[in-house]
C-alpha cells in the first residue's frame, strides 16, 4: 500500500486498500435497528411505531421495564421495517 500525500490526507489510502476482492467498500456499515413488542401492565399487546438504534434501544427497554410492561420481545428490523403483533 502507498503512503497518501499530505494533499489526499491519510484516509484515502486507507479507504482504497478496504475495498474487498468483491469489489465492495468494506468502510461501508450497516447499522442495525431494533423495536419491541411488550404487554402493558394492563394486558395489551403493543409494537413500536418507531425503530432505535443499540443504545436508544437499551434506554426504551429500561423505559418499558420501569413501566410495569412485561413480554418485552426486541426485534431487529431492517430500513423501512417495524414489528408486528402475533395473533
Amino acid at each position: 500500500m502507498r503512503r497518501p500525500s499530505r494533499a489526499e490526507g491519510a484516509g484515502a489510502a486507507t479507504l482504497d486498500a478496504a475495498v474487498s476482492a468483491t469489489g465492495q467498500d468494506a468502510a461501508m456499515t450497516t447499522m442495525q435497528s431494533y423495536s419491541f413488542t411488550w404487554t402493558d401492565p394492563d394486558g395489551t399487546r403493543r409494537a413500536s411505531a418507531v425503530a432505535y438504534d443499540r443504545i436508544s434501544a437499551d434506554r426504551r427497554r429500561a423505559e418499558l421495564e420501569a413501566a410495569g410492561a412485561s413480554d418485552i420481545d426486541e426485534v431487529p428490523v431492517g430500513p423501512g421495517e417495524l414489528p408486528t403483533l402475533e395473533g
